[in-house]
């Protein structure tokens, strides 16, 4: 991952890296990402294509914020809100992190699919 600065301040812009096991776990999971719904195209970041890249990768197991986004899911709260509300049972658990820089990130979100909407999936 690719660092960028603030052309004004000089400051990073994102690019905060993962550690380890956390790039291994998405690489693993990458195929989520390409497999955007069917009415959609793979990289699409429609709201919908978003909250089925979502399910998709928490049927996989658990999956932070980071991993998430990576993903092409910009706006997790929000499409775990969404979900929520059609009826899939998420639990969210906040965790520290620490990225591959050694920042500490101590209210990091990971979320875990407890059950899935009878009549939505």
């Amino acid at each position: 991952m690719q660092e960028r600065k603030s052309p004004t301040t000089g400051a990073s812009t994102g690019g905060c890296g993962l550690n380890s096991t956390i790039q291994e776990r998405t690489a693993q999971h990458a195929t989520v990402a390409d497999d955007a719904s069917p009415r959609f195209p793979p990289m699409s970041t429609a709201a919908e294509a978003q909250r089925y890249r979502l399910i998709e990768a928490l049927r996989t197991g658990p999956r932070n914020s980071y991993e998430l986004r990576r993903l092409g899911i910009y706006q997790v709260p929000a499409r775990v809100f969404e979900l929520r509300r059609q009826g899939h049972d998420i639990a969210t658990e906040l965790i520290a992190l620490t990225d591959e820089e050694g920042y500490l990130h101590p209210r990091c979100a990971l979320y875990r699919l407890v059950a899935v909407a009878q009549d939505v999936c």
